[in-house]
């Protein structure tokens, strides 16, 4: 579930940008707020100060990963700030790999690109620039998806101390930018790269971060249908993602979150199928119920275990938990979905009604569109 919250947060943006190209540059600044709304945007592991131009809107922000993105109403063109764990012995192939595969995992579809999209390797300049006396490696790419071009630059650099690598990507469309502004954006862009300030950060911030990241990688992957092909691949990322959980119980006992994130992989099977045939669901059950137990205010937690119970036909405790996770979280409209649903399998119309307009009233982002929910209580 921790990965559904991450990707409705995704969907939000890419149905948020879609009104953006819909309305031209007016809109845009009419639908955000300048970045300047806040004076600095600060993480456990760094702050930086926005673009003080007002051409420059702020975007998103997530702080799990410890990203924050600014859009230009002039260009389109956006720039974010992130950060990855560091793994020592990494190779500078591996290390610009993995970050490529962050950006198209995460990024591009929070910039409204396919996920389908493959950033190759063997497509990617390497060099370097100095800015502000920081010497960063310097990743370009060239790429065309639905035959409009785009330039794509992400600077990183390692904190040897933190285990952490500081990135930023500038990821242009050619056909909008105006040729004449693009050496004052990328200006702009260096201007507000020169004032990223890193702490010294806890290390049981960064054990975090190699959680949240490592988790995040394995679930993506399983979606990837190029890496599907590659079985050893994602076994690896698996694997890391167990370590890092692991490493993480060890440190804070008892540990709800994680045993939520335990009881997520394990809904996996030997060929990485969520709720595939041949996964431990008793296994998955009792994580998910360890971690309401460490804690019962987790709400990923009671709808993991809900979804669970309704997979394996359990629907009376299903809806025990979802009822549970309501009374966390009265307004979720993702809860009052899957209720709907139980309803509407039971037959119950008037139940799943009342529950998808809760959905309604309540509704952000999720897998539903809101005309797909409108229609639903139409039908019924």
């Amino acid at each position: 579930m921790q990965m559904a919250k991450l990707q409705r947060l995704f969907y939000r943006a890419v149905l948020f940008f879609g009104v953006l190209l819909a309305s031209g540059c007016a809109g845009l600044k009419e639908y955000t707020l300048p970045a300047t709304q806040e004076t600095s945007y600060d993480f456990s592991s760094y702050t930086v100060n926005p673009p003080g131009q007002d051409h420059w809107r702020f975007y998103y922000k997530d702080p799990k990963f410890q990203s924050v993105s600014f859009i230009n109403s002039q260009d389109y063109s956006v720039l974010t700030f992130w950060v990855m764990p560091y793994f020592e012995n990494q190779s500078t192939e591996n290390t610009s790999k993995g970050i490529v595969e962050y950006f198209q995992n995460k990024l591009l579809k929070e910039y409204r690109l396919s996920p389908d999209l493959r950033l190759k390797e063997e497509d990617i300049k390497h060099s370097q620039e100095t800015i502000s006396g920081k010497t960063y490696e310097v990743l370009a790419l060239n790429y065309i998806y639905e035959k409009e071009p785009y330039d794509l630059k992400i600077f990183y650099y390692v904190d040897q101390d933190n285990q952490l690598l500081f990135d930023t990507s500038y990821l242009i469309n050619q056909k909008k930018i105006k040729e004449d502004l693009q050496p004052q954006f990328l200006e702009e862009m260096k201007q507000t790269m020169s004032q990223i300030k890193a702490k010294k950060v806890d290390p049981k911030d960064v054990i975090l971060l190699r959680v949240y990241y490592s988790y995040a990688d394995f679930i993506d992957s399983t979606k990837d249908k190029y890496l599907m092909e590659k079985q050893g691949e994602i076994k690896e990322k698996f694997q890391t993602a167990l370590h890092e959980i692991e490493d993480w119980v060890r440190l804070k006992t008892p540990n709800d979150k994680a045993l939520n994130l335990w009881g997520n992989l394990t809904t996996y099977n030997n060929k990485f199928e969520e709720y595939g045939e041949g996964f431990d669901a008793a296994k998955a059950e009792n994580y998910f119920r360890q971690a309401i137990l460490a804690s019962s205010y987790n709400v990923e937690a009671h709808m993991n275990l809900a979804k669970l119970l309704k997979h394996t036909k359990k629907i009376d405790e299903a809806v025990k938990e979802y009822q549970a996770a309501l009374v966390i979280s009265p307004m979720s409209d993702e809860v009052y979905h899957e209720l709907g649903k139980i309803e509407e399998e039971r037959s119950d119309k008037v139940k799943a009604k009342e529950y998808y307009k809760k959905a309604i009233r309540y509704w952000e982002s999720g897998e539903q569109t809101l005309e797909e929910l409108k229609k639903k209580v139409e039908k019924l």
